[in-house]
């Protein structure tokens, strides 16, 4: 069983607590709490029953294409990695403030410190810890596609940065409650918690597009490539 890092605080987020969802970004499975069992569609097969790790877990992902293990974030400060088949938990990255979204790339981890209002990235063996960026409000869910990372603000922007953190860049504002974000090769996609709604738009922001309304706290985001 994974203990929870010391000293650790909870995320400041006013957003409500998550709900069960399922996610795909970038080819990479995201599940919210709890951790259940679903196949990916990009012939990722994630088999996942870990309840007692993955109690307050916020987003889990796995990328079976750069190493077959599952990433999330939980409750307490911890990013914690897994086996697809449940076994071998392990505390990566410990001590952070308010870890919450959680993206994977071939070779680095990256999450959003809702608590200290940053963006970060880890090796996928929890080494080398760095903070990209500073200074955001309420940071959430994070993509990331082959030269960008791409945030929601929960204050209502969605956000790019070149991957070492450069060039930060407000690409959509006036959003209520942008929670999950996906990105394809064309367009990002992101949930307006708030406004229960699925939004597109293109990569430089622009074309923002309301795809589908009415939804009631939509949160987690995924994109079938």
């Amino acid at each position: 069983m994974e203990p929870g890092a010391a000293g650790a605080q909870p995320a400041r987020s006013s957003m409500p607590s998550p709900r069960a969802s399922v996610l795909e970004l970038n080819g990479v499975v995201a599940m919210r709490n709890p951790i259940r069992t679903v196949a990916g569609t990009a012939g990722f097969l994630a088999a996942l029953l870990v309840p007692a790790a993955a109690a307050s877990a916020h987003t889990a992902l796995v990328d079976a294409a750069a190493a077959p293990h599952l990433y999330w974030a939980k409750n307490g400060g911890t990013i914690i990695r897994a086996k697809l088949n449940g076994t071998g938990v392990t505390r990566l990255v410990i001590r952070q403030a308010g870890p919450v979204g959680v993206a994977v790339s071939s070779s680095h981890l990256y999450w959003a410190d809702n608590n200290s209002g940053t963006i970060m990235e880890a090796n996928l063996n929890g080494t080398g810890v760095t903070t990209l960026v500073t200074g955001q409000a309420e940071p959430v869910g994070v993509a990331v596609s082959s030269s960008h990372l791409y945030w929601a603000d929960y204050g209502g922007t969605i956000m790019a940065a070149n991957l070492n953190g450069t060039g930060v860049t407000t690409l959509v504002t006036g959003q209520t409650g942008p929670v999950g974000v996906a990105v394809s090769s064309s367009h990002i996609y992101w949930t307006n918690l708030g406004g229960g709604t699925i939004m597109a738009a293109n990569l430089s922001g622009t074309g923002v597009t309301t795809l589908v309304s009415g939804q009631l706290l939509p949160e987690g985001m995924a994109v079938g490539l």
